[in-house]
């Protein structure tokens, strides 16, 4: 089924398939079984599985990797870089409506992109966005208002322009992240985090069920020409059957597959409020002793990680690292 290829694509998860798809149901509604949690489904605080996998299809992204890891148009439709300016242009699709009936504006795209700033807990936006014009003008507010940036310039009602006091050769990469896409303002509670209600976005899906106790949401694709079950039933329970497990507990009968692409960097990390820990030396030291292929041998879709950046993102240098003892003990 080439909805189930479309759908692997946007989830980018480590998923298992049933071998029978269609378990008592019609072979138009798909069903997911995700990790349970005791918040909803959809919560910012719920497993990272969780909140990617419910809410991706209705949310939607601005760009999309290919395979090859180049940039795909999604809800923008154009995303140029001006080297004479030191900005990127940014272009919404012309049709775009959020499933709360409003039309999205270039406005929309702002709030976005710089929601993340606005929160109260330890966040990794400024990560991504730290060598915007002006971002420090919102730093440490709890309210967000519009035009605050002076490196964030709404153009027109759909043109965004992001404009950088240096080089930022992930930020467009950054932007496949779902973390970025489109979320309307009023549809959010005040730490621009939590739904009122349900997600609500400008995705190919639509949500129009949720039960809190069975921990069950329930989709509608509302654009036609997108390639996708009409439905899909997204479910923590354990006792439910699914065509799709990533609940990390699949029951037989169930076949896996891998993601391409990769989902999270595990590493080593120092202790900096530590006297060993801010030594360059030491931190040297262990990155030479270290054989990254045998720390992931027989882990089943580990690759040994020579940078801190996954293979897919721009700006990598291609450092390949080989354990030496003789080096680590002279360091």
């Amino acid at each position: 089924m080439s909805w189930i290829k479309k759908f692997k694509k946007l989830a980018s998860l480590a998923i298992v398939l049933a071998n029978a798809i269609c378990v008592g149901h019609s072979a138009d509604t798909l069903i997911i079984k995700v990790p349970s949690t005791d918040k909803d489904l959809f919560h910012f605080e719920s497993p990272v599985q969780t909140i990617y996998t419910t809410t991706a299809p209705v949310l939607g992204q601005l760009l999309y990797p290919s395979h090859g890891y180049s940039l795909q148009p999604g809800l923008l439709k154009c995303f140029c870089w001006d080297g004479k300016t030191n900005s990127y242009l940014l272009t919404l699709r012309d049709d775009l409506v959020f499933h709360n009936g409003r039309k999205v504006e270039a406005r929309d795209l702002e709030f976005s992109l710089l929601r993340g700033f606005y929160t109260t807990k330890p966040s990794f936006v400024e990560s991504f966005f730290n060598n915007v014009l002006g971002i420090d003008a919102i730093k440490g507010t709890k309210k967000y208002r519009g035009g605050l940036v002076s490196g964030v310039q709404v153009v027109d009602k759909s043109s965004l322009k992001i404009v950088l006091t240096g080089p930022n050769p992930t930020l467009l990469h950054a932007l496949t992240r779902l973390n970025f896409t489109l979320v309307p303002i009023e549809a959010l509670q005040n730490d621009y985090e939590t739904w009122k209600t349900v997600p609500i976005g400008a995705g190919p899906y639509k949500v129009v069920r949720y039960d809190a106790q069975k921990q069950e949401l329930q989709i509608a694709k509302i654009d036609q020409t997108y390639i996708g079950p009409k439905e899909i039933r997204f479910t923590g329970s354990e006792n439910r059957e699914a065509d799709i497990d990533i609940s990390g507990q699949p029951q037989p009968g169930y076949v896996s597959h891998l993601s391409k692409r990769a989902v999270r960097l595990t590493g080593i990390y120092f202790n900096y409020n530590s006297p060993l820990g801010r030594d360059l030396a030491f931190r040297q030291s262990v990155n030479d002793a270290l054989d990254r292929d045998e720390l992931c041998r027989n882990i089943e879709a580990y690759h040994p990680a020579h940078e801190f950046l996954a293979r897919h993102f721009y700006g990598r240098a291609l450092i390949t690292h080989q354990q030496d003892f003789v080096k680590a003990s002279q360091t």
